[in-house]
C-alpha cells in the first residue's frame, strides 16, 4: 500500500521549507489496507500500531520501531510494549539505551 496525497494533509505549509514527516498527519478516517505501507514521499516503509506491537510482543530482536514524527535529533521516539519511550542516553557501564516513557498506551 502506498499513502496517497488524499490521505494525508499539511499541518505547516511555511513557504521555502521543505515538510518533513511531522508537517503531516494521517486522517484518522483512512485505514490502511496493509499492515506494511510505503510512504513514496518520505521514501520510507510504516506499519500499523498493531503489527510493532505483535513484533515487540513476540520477543523479535534487533528491531525498532521510530515515530517517524520524532526520527532526528536528541528527542528520538519509539514504540515499545510500554507506549512511545523517548531516546535519553547511552549507558556504558550498563550497555544499555536509557529511555524514558513519554505516552503510556496500554
Amino acid at each position: 500500500m502506498r499513502i496517497e496525497p488524499k490521505e494525508m494533509r499539511r499541518l505547516d505549509a511555511t513557504p521555502g521549507k521543505l515538510p518533513g514527516p511531522s508537517d503531516l498527519i494521517l486522517r484518522q478516517d483512512v485505514t490502511p489496507t496493509h499492515e506494511l505501507f510505503y510512504d513514496d514521499h518520505y521514501g520510507r516503509l510504516l506499519c500499523t500500531d498493531a503489527f510493532a506491537v505483535r513484533v515487540l510482543n513476540s520477543d523479535c530482536k534487533g528491531i525498532a520501531f521510530a515515530d517517524p514524527a520524532h526520527l532526528y535529533g536528541p528527542h528520538c521516539r519509539f514504540r515499545t510494549l510500554q507506549g512511545v519511550e523517548e531516546y535519553v542516553s547511552w549507558n556504558r557501564a550498563k550497555m544499555k539505551v536509557e529511555m524514558k516513557l513519554v505516552e503510556a498506551i496500554p
